[in-house]
């Protein structure tokens, strides 16, 4: 929101910097569940392999969507890419 206020427009990409501690908390969920032995697959490392993380995508109508409502939940088309990059998941239709 600061970005926005300062900006005054919303960015296709951040730098991953401006995620506040979620790196760090990544990193921290990681540990963990190799301790408990289990895996754990990184929505960072997924969406922001380059420490740049997507803000907006165009959509096949041609403008722009947000990929998430809040610091926490996805967009639809949000969750769309993360099942995406995680899972390689192909949805049969898209309605946008």
């Amino acid at each position: 929101m600061k970005y926005l206020q300062v900006q005054g427009t919303i960015p296709d990409r951040l730098p991953l910097s401006m995620a506040l501690d979620t790196p760090a908390l990544d990193k921290q969920m990681q540990q963990i569940a190799t301790r408990h032995g289990h895996n754990f697959v990184s929505i960072i490392d997924k969406l922001c392999p380059t420490r740049e993380c997507p803000v907006r995508i165009d959509t096949a109508a041609g403008d722009k969507t947000l990929l998430q409502w809040d610091a926490s939940h996805p967009t639809r088309e949000g969750a769309i890419l993360i099942a995406r990059k995680v899972l390689g998941y192909r949805p049969a239709v898209e309605n946008n």
